[in-house]
């Protein structure tokens, strides 16, 4: 048996948004995880959780495809990623944070080691780094869990299946993921203001206490796709009448400053802002907001996703995998024409 150091084995690939080379390495956000060359007969990891009662899920992938999941208790203990393997295969394995931080719950997931029986290799570069920013279409709620389920709880949650996931297998590219269920560009899907990504988006992870700023130069973006605005329109639809004009104008003020702050932080990045996956009322706003980023000088470009139908919805009544999938092949052909462009 081998045991390696996640946060300091240069041969892993540590993925997500996690600041400096911390030990144990922190696994904050959707997506983050670690990713490793390996031809292995078995493959374990370590981790150590701690939250009140929304337990966080780990997903394991296999080559891009996901292949097993499992839900972490409180405390440090090992899990099994991978058994009875062929150990004449090289494979790419990511063990990865499934379920979204739950602000509030005192939550935490670190990695501090993995096991092998096997042989390890240096992980292969990715092509491409993609940002990703959204809210429940990104954390994957969802995806996962009958139809009928609607009560709020990380196991109907998986970024493994989402338009993320998709646009990833896409281009064979690494993502970091920055998304929370309920938050909005401007305002939560209840209207309050402080459910804002823009107002975390600087820290490494606000939900889960780490509030210092995140070095985005040592872990530059080739691209950022944003996908949010379904819980700002949930917001202003609940509004009279009269007060949505004010409502509807601060939330296209406040995409155009966020695309800009995006681009100030990542100048190399290709920005491409997604929405419509839960219905494409409000697409006109965000579209506006995109030209207004651009004439500005962000290289920005808006798709329209189609909205999910009768018969397409998972968990809690948002998009099941199938629209997801649909949905990040659409962003992904989009986010390569802007690309060509810039």
């Amino acid at each position: 048996m081998v045991i390696l150091d996640p946060a300091k084995d240069e041969r892993i690939l540590r993925l997500g948004r996690t600041g400096e080379k911390k030990d144990p390495f922190p696994m904050h956000w959707t997506g983050s995880g670690v990713e490793l060359k390996t031809a292995c007969v078995s493959l374990d990891v370590r981790l150590k959780a701690e939250y009140l009662s929304q337990a966080p899920w780990a997903a394991v992938l296999v080559d891009g495809a996901p292949v097993g999941r499992f839900c972490v208790a409180r405390g440090e203990e090992w899990y099994h990623a991978l058994l009875g393997m062929d150990p004449a295969v090289t494979h790419e394995v990511s063990i990865l944070r499934d379920s979204q931080p739950v602000p509030g719950d005192g939550g935490s997931l670190l990695m501090t080691a993995l096991r092998l029986e096997g042989e390890v290799f240096p992980a292969e570069k990715p092509k491409m780094n993609v940002g990703l920013i959204g809210d429940s279409l990104t954390v994957g709620e969802g995806c996962l869990g009958p139809v009928d389920a609607w009560e709020w709880k990380t196991v109907w949650m998986s970024g493994a299946l989402t338009w993320g996931a998709a646009l990833r297998r896409a281009f064979s590219c690494r993502t970091r993921a920055l998304c929370l269920g309920g938050w909005g560009v401007y305002s939560s899907w209840d209207g309050l203001l402080s459910g804002a990504i823009p107002k975390i988006y600087n820290s490494v992870c606000a939900p889960e206490g780490e509030d210092g700023e995140f070095d985005f130069s040592a872990d530059p973006l080739d691209a950022v796709v944003i996908n949010l605005g379904t819980n700002d329109m949930s917001a202003l639809r609940s509004l009279p009448e009269k007060e949505r004009p004010a409502f509807e104008k601060a939330m296209e003020d406040a995409a155009a400053a966020f695309i800009l702050e995006v681009r100030k932080k990542e100048p190399r990045a290709a920005i491409l802002w997604a929405y419509g996956l839960c219905g494409d009322e409000g697409a006109d706003i965000f579209e506006r907001a995109v030209e207004r980023a651009r004439a500005a000088g962000a290289p920005c470009g808006f798709v329209r996703l189609e909205p999910f139908g009768r018969g397409e919805a998972g968990s809690r009544g948002h998009p099941g995998p199938t629209v997801q999938a649909a949905a990040g092949l659409k962003t992904a052909k989009a986010l390569e024409t802007l690309m060509e462009g810039a």
